[in-house]
């Protein structure tokens, strides 16, 4: 974890230290309505990294959690068929070689011979 952050920071330092961010700032305060307009850039700044955190977080934990149910869902289904195919064992094994001699035997194009 220690290493992501590691390699993530120096780029979220030099989103934050943007110089368009900066100057859109210094505007902000600058104007004759520094008051308003300061407080609807903050507000639209954290709206803004609200949505991306959200929409960032959908697109990671939605899937996660779907495989996650998925997995626990199968997992008896599995062990269902796990154990079918160990109690029958012998059919299995028998089973595919049949098939084959039976198409084997009808010769070439699956048609029989007669």
């Amino acid at each position: 974890m220690g290493a992501v952050i590691g390699d993530v920071l120096p780029l979220a330092v030099g989103v934050a230290t943007y110089p368009i961010a900066i100057i859109a700032v210094i505007l902000t305060l600058l104007a004759p309505w520094a008051g308003a307009a300061s407080m609807a850039s903050a507000l639209g700044w954290t709206m803004a990294i609200v949505a991306v955190i959200g929409a960032v977080s959908v697109l990671v934990l939605v899937p996660t959690t779907a495989y996650a149910v998925a997995q626990q869902a199968m997992r008896s289904r599995w062990e269902e068929l796990r154990d079918w195919l160990e109690a029958h064992n012998a059919v299995m094994a028998v089973l595919p070689r049949v098939v084959g001699v039976s198409f084997i035997s009808k010769g070439p194009g699956g048609v029989s011979s007669a």
